[in-house]
């Protein structure tokens, strides 16, 4: 019996996520799969870069998925191999010194740096403007941690938490780093004014300086130095000028081929291309309902459902997205975000803040529904609440009452469980 033949284009996350459910959904002798990666480090979460630029972390830990994992699932893993062409007739992969075919492809590209509209950003053969750094790989930390070294003042473009944890990096190497963000906020759409304030104060507790307001229109070279020109007419002399302005979806493959590609690579619920039923996407460059979907756990699911359809005659799994509390950790300073932290004025709130002591609690419900919510310093009830968040339920009056605990500080909370309602029951899911 033939194998069928899967090539994954991207080692990422994205790609190895889908290797992982491959292997994991059938027999690992029925698949041939063969994963094509430009990068030669492995697979691992760019919001671990600022750890290594720091000095905190060495490349090598920050790595989730290397060669030896994709090797021991059978898997032969083509790294520094960069795809040119996709041959949907043929059903061929073409790279560098290489050719593979296909019965099945998924598209796990994942997405490089968004680059603004600055005037002189891009040289006329298309690369960078001198002295001027993204920072979305190991090696593009590596590029910018050698020209860190020998710099005085510093721009990071870019407000979000990316940009945040960037500067506060750049800030331990350099003697200037200023961050500016064109928002009235610093991670604007996930923290609300206060959260957003209180963030501020934590980075520049680091030494950087923070200027919001700022968009950049264009950069000049004046001999070794960088001039940024502003909006608003004024400028800032410095020597590099990092972006950190987000991410766009890596499409050209699949434009190339024919597919039908808007922000991501257009898919439906099985996560197939709506042109081509042989070839799936899933992750950053992938577009569901007009969405781009990536959390971990979104990927997750998206993966687990192409594996389902390519090792299944009779699946019946769809991809229909879910909302997702947002966890991690800013500079040391655990945060839990859900939806927008824009609220209606008939919106009911329950809110703490306690700036001295870094925490801040803010609960949004809407027609009985947890709608958005901010968790900074105390996470410890961020389970819970991405339950009923994720849900879309209304909420009992028991569970009303509850977040008002919720709202309180640990020690009050500790004090009052008595006179609370009992903890809401676990998810049986």
């Amino acid at each position: 019996m033939s194998k069928q033949r899967i090539v994954v284009i991207g080692g990422g996350i994205a790609g190895a996520s889908a290797v992982r459910a491959l292997t994991e959904a059938g027999p690992r002798d029925s698949l041939k799969i063969d994963v094509v990666e430009r990068d030669v480090h492995g697979a691992y979460d760019r919001f671990d870069l600022p750890r290594v630029l720091r000095g905190d972390a060495h490349a090598t830990e920050i790595v989730r998925y290397d060669a030896r994992w994709f090797a021991a699932r059978g898997v032969e893993l083509h790294q520094r191999n960069k795809v040119h062409l996709i041959d949907r007739f043929r059903r061929k992969v073409q790279a560098e010194g290489l050719s593979l075919s296909y019965d099945k492809l998924i598209l796990a590209m994942g997405s490089g740096p968004y680059l603004p509209s600055i005037r002189n950003l891009l040289q006329p053969d298309g690369s960078l403007h001198p002295g001027v750094h993204v920072f979305r790989t190991l090696d593009d930390c590596d590029a910018l941690a050698a020209a860190a070294g020998a710099v005085k003042r510093v721009a990071v473009l870019g407000g979000g938490r990316l940009g945040v944890e960037l500067s506060a990096a750049l800030a331990a190497r350099c003697p200037e780093v200023q961050l500016f963000h064109q928002g009235a906020r610093l991670m604007s759409s996930q923290l609300d004014f206060t959260a957003a304030t209180m963030l501020k104060t934590k980075l520049e507790s680091t030494g950087a300086r923070l200027q919001l307001g700022k968009r950049a229109v264009a950069i000049h070279a004046e001999g070794e130095q960088r001039r940024l020109e502003f909006q608003d007419g004024s400028s800032f002399e410095c020597d590099i000028v990092v972006l950190a302005t987000g991410f766009q979806p890596d499409t050209w493959l699949a434009y190339q081929c024919g597919l039908s590609v808007e922000r991501g690579v257009v898919v439906e619920g099985r996560m197939r291309s709506l042109d081509d039923f042989n070839v799936h996407a899933l992750g950053e460059c992938a577009q569901w309902r007009g969405s781009i979907h990536a959390l971990p756990e979104q990927i997750d699911k998206q993966a687990e459902v192409i594996a389902e359809h390519l090792t299944s005659q009779h699946a019946d799994a769809r991809y229909v997205g879910f909302k997702q509390a947002s966890l991690y950790s800013v500079m040391g300073l655990n945060m839990t975000t859900m939806g927008s932290p824009e609220r209606r004025d008939d919106d009911d709130v329950v809110q703490l803040g306690e700036p001295g002591r870094g925490r801040y609690k803010k609960l949004v419900l809407r027609d009985s529904r947890l709608v958005s919510g901010i968790l900074l310093g105390d996470v410890s009830q961020a389970a819970r609440l991405s339950r009923l968040y994720g849900s879309s339920a209304p909420l009992t009056h028991d569970e009303r009452q509850r977040l008002f605990e919720l709202s309180l500080p640990v020690e009050e909370r500790s004090a009052t469980d008595h006179a609370l309602p009992p903890p809401l029951p676990t998810d049986p899911h």
